[in-house]
């Protein structure tokens, strides 16, 4: 039996018991006792939503338990070279392990390099919540690296890998916060009602907003007897879908957590309001945006800080590496070339913001500042080219090459 997460009768069902039978014990049982039944619980929703779940979730426990002892490792005691390099390898081996189960091209590879063994690869193997453990393992340990990481413990640090709200679509959490709210006895009424009205919201931007508007998106159009106002209209709609869609899953997760007392970060903050593209990510996809800036961009700014041709160029610096973020950000998303050219994208429209507003401090009077930072009118047409900048972005993300070449000549041929 196989089920998709946060939909379903059976899925709910076996939720709100685990959440029930959790709510009557939390507040009297050990830690270890609520980190084992919420483990068990989870390995079991995962079970049933992954393919070959025995042995992808043993070997994801294998996994977990390397990166946690090497985590612990990483947080004694010890000469700064060695750890260095631990954590360069135990990183290295989580991008592999990323890698092999999220982007097909990698197993293509394989199989082309074992077709003449026995050994076969028939269709791409993809663990599904692959991109979500993947990132909280690498900041677990460059936090513990950092001597950050509090009250370090085996079953707590499995229960935040498994924990199976946030284990399929995020939002992306992080250890501490995991570790303290489960620690933590709440009240059962008010985390139930907050819970669930949460929950109740997700479910209509998923089901009645996002799967209403899916038939009329880019992604679901047959491009070639498409018109070009259907283009048009299903780029703008495929941007709404995403958005109802996610979100949705998003507060669904948010309010399974709530209900056990997890909290969870928010996602999603009105993203299509706001004035430029940097606001814009700063709302969209929250968890993400700030994991990519806390363990790629500030880890390449500090890196390339030491070029001494680069040392006094502070807004080079932090264009060049908003730049490779979204590019890695592409990347992760999945492993088509369309992939890359919207973290691209989006890449080149950041550092065009960043030259823009350096422009506007720098080079004009107190008056144009005023209005460009407070007028309505200047929000308007600031939140208007936004709008249409993210709206490309999703053609480009939604859409192949093939597809995108489809597009380009009903438009230009």
């Amino acid at each position: 039996m196989t089920i998709t997460p946060f939909t379903g009768i059976f899925f709910w069902t076996v939720t709100f018991v685990f959440i029930a039978i959790y709510a009557l014990f939390q507040k009297r049982a050990p830690l270890w006792f609520k980190n084992g039944f919420m483990i068990l619980v989870s390995v079991g929703v995962i079970s049933l939503a992954i393919h070959k779940p025995v042995p992808l979730l043993l070997l994801l426990l294998i996994f977990a338990t390397a990166i946690y002892f090497t985590g612990k490792s990483l947080s004694s005691p010890s000469q700064q070279n060695i750890k260095k390099r631990l954590i360069i390898l135990a990183i290295i081996s989580i991008v592999i392990f990323l890698c092999f189960f999220k982007y097909a091209i990698i197993q293509t590879f394989l199989t082309s390099i074992f077709a003449s063994s026995k050994t076969e690869f028939s269709r791409h193997l993809f663990f599904m919540g692959v991109s979500y453990f993947s990132f909280k393992f690498i900041h677990f340990l460059v936090e513990c690296y950092k001597g950050k990481i509090e009250k370090l413990s085996y079953l707590t640090f499995l229960s935040y890998i498994f924990f199976f709200p946030s284990f399929f679509s995020g939002p992306i959490n992080r250890y501490n916060s995991f570790s303290s709210s489960i620690a933590t006895k709440y009240k059962t009424t008010d985390n139930f009602l907050i819970g669930s009205q949460r929950i109740i919201t997700g479910l209509f931007k998923k089901i009645v907003l996002g799967d209403f508007l899916f038939p009329y998106s880019i992604a679901a159009l047959n491009l070639n007897s498409a018109t070009p106002l259907e283009i048009i209209v299903g780029i703008y709609t495929y941007g709404f879908y995403i958005y109802f869609n996610f979100a949705g899953y998003t507060d669904m997760a948010i309010g399974c957590g709530k209900m056990v007392g997890i909290e969870l970060p928010e996602n999603f903050n009105y993203p299509f309001f706001k004035r430029n593209i940097q606001q814009f990510w700063s709302n969209w996809h929250m968890s993400l945006t700030s994991w990519l800036t806390d363990y790629i961009y500030w880890p390449l700014v500090k890196k390339i800080r030491h070029n001494k041709t680069l040392q006094k160029k502070p807004v080079t610096i932090s264009n060049i590496c908003i730049f490779l973020t979204f590019v890695i950000c592409g990347l992760w998303h999945g492993d088509g070339l369309n992939y890359i050219i919207w973290g691209a994208y989006h890449g080149v429209g950041l550092v065009i913001l960043n030259g823009y507003t350096y422009c506007i401090r720098r080079y004009t009077s107190n008056k144009v500042k005023r209005f460009v930072g407070k007028s309505p009118l200047a929000y308007g047409i600031s939140n208007f080219v936004t709008f249409q900048f993210v709206s490309f972005g999703f053609l480009i993300f939604a859409c192949d090459m093939d597809k995108l070449r489809i597009v380009a000549q009903i438009f230009f041929d």
